[in-house]
C-alpha cells in the first residue's frame, strides 16, 4: 500500500475527502513507496529549475528608485546625499533563506555522493552563481538528495526568530546560534515552499497539475492556479472556480458509483 506523501495536504496528487452531505472536508495525500509522490517529485524538480531565475526576479522587485535623495536640513544648509529607500526586508529574507538552504544541502549532497565541493568557494562566490550551481547539483542528483537522512545545520527562517517554523523537538540552541535537523525530503518540501514564496512576490502564476479529468476534453490536463484560485485546462482552455471544480469532482464520483 505504501505510505502517504510527506507533503500532506499540499501533495500534488492529493484527493478530496467528502462528508455525507457532499461537502469537501479535507484532502488525502497520495500513497507512495517513496517519501514524495511522483507529482511532488516533479514539483521539486521544477522548483530547482526555476529557483535561480525566481530569486533574480525577487531581487529586481526590491531594487529601490535610482534617484538620489538630497536633503538640506543640516545646520549649514548644505546638501547631504542619503542612500536610496531601504530594501524590502521580506523580499531580502526570502532570497537569503533560499541561498542558505541551497548552499547547505548542496554541500550535504556533494558529501553524500563524494563529489568535490568547495564550501570556501561557495561562500566567496556571488549569490546568483552560488544558487545556480547548487540548484544544478541538487537537480542532477535528485534521488540522492531525497535519500539523505537527518542532517543538522544552522536554523534560519522567514520569521523574526531563526527557529520559527522548525520542529521544536529537533531544534536546539548552541552558544549564540540555533541549529535544526532536517532530512532530504523535508528540505525538498522547504525549497518547494520557498519557490512558491518567490512566485507570490513577483506575481507569477503558481500552478499545480491535477489528476482529475477535464469535464470537456476528458484529458488529465487540469492545472490549479493558486494566485487566482482558478482551475484551467491546458488542452481545451476550459476554466472553472474552486466551487465548480468541487462539483465536477462530486459528479465524477457519483458517475463511478452509478456504474458499479
Amino acid at each position: 500500500m505504501g505510505q502517504e506523501c510527506r507533503r500532506g495536504k499540499d501533495c500534488a496528487e492529493r484527493t478530496p475527502v467528502y462528508s455525507s452531505t457532499g461537502e469537501r472536508t479535507s484532502w488525502t495525500p497520495a500513497l507512495t513507496f517513496a517519501p514524495l509522490c511522483g507529482g511532488c517529485r516533479r514539483t521539486l524538480a521544477c522548483s530547482l529549475a526555476e529557483l535561480p531565475a525566481a530569486v533574480e526576479a525577487v531581487s529586481l522587485e526590491q531594487i529601490p528608485t535610482l534617484e538620489i535623495v538630497y536633503r538640506t536640513d543640516d545646520c549649514n544648509g548644505g546638501g547631504n546625499i542619503h542612500p536610496p529607500i531601504p530594501i524590502n526586508t521580506h523580499f531580502d529574507a526570502v532570497t537569503r533563506l533560499i541561498d542558505h538552504e541551497l548552499s547547505a544541502w548542496a554541500e550535504f549532497v556533494a558529501e553524500y555522493i563524494r563529489l568535490p565541493w568547495s564550501s570556501k568557494w561557495a561562500e566567496m562566490s556571488r549569490p546568483g552563481d552560488r544558487i545556480s550551481k547548487a540548484c544544478t547539483l541538487l537537480a542532477r542528483h535528485l534521488d540522492d538528495f531525497l535519500a539523505i537522512g537527518d542532517r543538522e545545520y544552522r536554523a534560519r527562517s522567514l520569521g523574526e526568530n531563526p527557529w520559527t517554523g522548525h520542529d521544536p523537538r529537533t531544534t536546539r540552541r548552541d552558544a549564540s546560534d540555533w541549529w535544526c535537523v532536517l532530512d532530504g525530503p523535508a528540505a525538498g518540501i522547504r525549497l518547494i515552499d520557498l519557490h512558491r514564496a518567490c512566485k507570490e512576490i513577483t506575481g507569477a502564476i503558481a500552478t499545480t497539475r491535477l489528476t482529475t479529468l477535464c469535464r470537456h476534453c476528458k484529458r488529465r490536463t487540469l492545472n490549479r492556479d493558486y494566485t487566482r484560485n482558478l482551475i484551467t485546462c491546458s488542452n481545451c482552455n476550459d476554466s472553472m472556480s474552486d466551487r465548480a471544480y468541487e462539483q465536477h469532482e462530486r459528479d465524477l464520483v457519483d458517475g463511478l458509483i452509478a456504474s458499479c
